[in-house]
């Protein structure tokens, strides 16, 4: 006599299985719309700590471009040909970057500019996710690096 599972036992085993799994995505989607947002608010860190670098070294003006009806920012960097005209850099650092859906943010201001002394315009960067976690991006003065924080909901 042949020992083997039934069709009910299988079936049984595969239902469970669908269960755990489907108790278990909602998890997970939560955990990587976090991973998308704080993905986000450290790549937009790196980048405004790379332009205040950036500025003291080149001892040019770097500025940070927002355009929010399209959600991205770019870097450029003061042009040779003018006072207030600003060529985008080449590279990764120069290149368009889009927000995720998931992600919305807000800013102070559309334009950052970072000096050559070092200093920068202050600001205050709101990215959320539709999970309601918030980040903020604050200029660290007095120390020159960008702050990345977590805004706690009110108790």
């Amino acid at each position: 006599m042949k020992k083997a599972f039934t069709f009910i036992e299988m079936i049984l085993v595969v239902a469970i299985l669908a269960v755990l799994v489907a108790l278990g995505v909602p998890r997970f989607q939560g955990t990587y719309q976090d991973l998308q947002l704080t993905n986000a608010a450290r790549g937009l860190a790196k980048l405004l700590t790379y332009a205040e670098e950036r500025a003291v070294i080149d001892e040019k003006k770097y500025r940070l471009q927002v355009n929010l009806a399209q959600r991205q920012y770019w870097l450029t960097v003061a042009s040779e040909e003018g006072e207030n005209q600003y060529d985008r850099l080449s590279g990764r650092y120069g290149r368009t970057v889009q927000f995720p859906e998931t992600i919305s943010f807000s800013v102070d201001k559309e334009e950052i500019f970072f000096y050559p002394d070092g200093s920068s315009d202050p600001f205050l960067i709101t990215l959320k996710n539709s999970e309601g976690r918030e980040l903020l991006l604050r200029d660290g003065k007095p120390f020159g690096y960008v702050r990345v924080e977590e805004k706690r909901p009110p108790s």
